[in-house]
């Protein structure tokens, strides 16, 4: 019996964590009235990060599983595919943490993303660069400071943010990235698309024009291509593509 793949399990759960990840990077916040405020959402994911630091495998595995929680993992990845992610992830970290092993490139999210609109047949505003991957990282900073990697100081584009990732923040970025190729018209670009864009954003002093044809539903084209491409994959696959995204990250076993 044919399956989806996995990646389109994992990217069409954008109804629930995903458009949340969305709306933190259009930057639509709530600012504080009379009464105190609750207790961050985000907060147990940068307490996790910042326990992880330790190196002790169990608050790196804790620190996994918090990150497949935010970025929405937990009801796509289910049975095997999950928990290798969770151990081999949790692992990594754990010795990335201890010096044992290096560090993830934000190259290495280009490379993955862009595999993965290869071999899905995606359209090409589905592909990702290094600018769209340290927009979005700084894009994340603010409700996640432990969990991004940091220099210090105030970050923009290009600058004041480490190019090299832990394992965790890596798979952090990875799942954060696949949410806004769905579901954010910001991160809905083609190459020539986001150069234009990016020129009259420097020249004009605004981003606030329109950056794709309005007639054009891209994420629900997104949603459809990722239909099709999982129409003959079987479950086997899914199975081995969590092996394959790992890998083309430079997570080692």
């Amino acid at each position: 019996m044919k399956k989806r793949v996995l990646f389109c399990m994992l990217v069409g759960v954008i109804a629930s964590a995903g458009l949340a990840s969305f709306w933190l990077i259009r930057g639509h916040a709530v600012e504080a009235q009379n009464n105190p405020p609750a207790p961050h959402p985000l907060a147990a994911i940068n307490q996790k990060a910042r326990f992880a630091r330790s190196g002790d495998l169990k608050d790196a595995q804790d620190y996994i599983d918090e990150v497949v929680r935010v970025v929405a993992f937990d009801g796509v990845l289910r049975g095997s595919p999950l928990s290798v992610i969770k151990d081999r992830v949790g692992r990594a970290e754990s010795q990335f943490r201890r010096g044992q092993t290096a560090a993830i490139s934000e190259g290495k999210i280009v490379r993955t993303v862009n595999g993965l609109a290869r071999k899905f047949k995606m359209p090409d505003y589905v592909k990702t660069c290094s600018y769209e991957v340290r927009k979005l990282r700084i894009a994340l900073l603010q409700n996640f400071p432990q969990v991004i990697s940091q220099t210090g100081g105030d970050v923009s584009v290009g600058s004041k943010l480490d190019p090299q990732m832990s394992p965790a923040e890596a798979l952090f970025v990875l799942g954060m990235m696949l949410h806004q190729k769905v579901a954010n018209p910001e991160f809905q670009m083609t190459p020539t698309e986001r150069a234009n864009h990016w020129a009259n954003a420097h020249n004009h002093g605004s981003d606030s024009g329109n950056m794709v044809d309005p007639a054009q539903d891209r994420s629900r084209e997104v949603r459809d291509a990722l239909d099709r491409a999982a129409a003959d994959a079987s479950m086997s696959d899914a199975l081995h593509l969590s092996d394959v995204i790992l890998n083309t990250m430079g997570i080692e076993r």
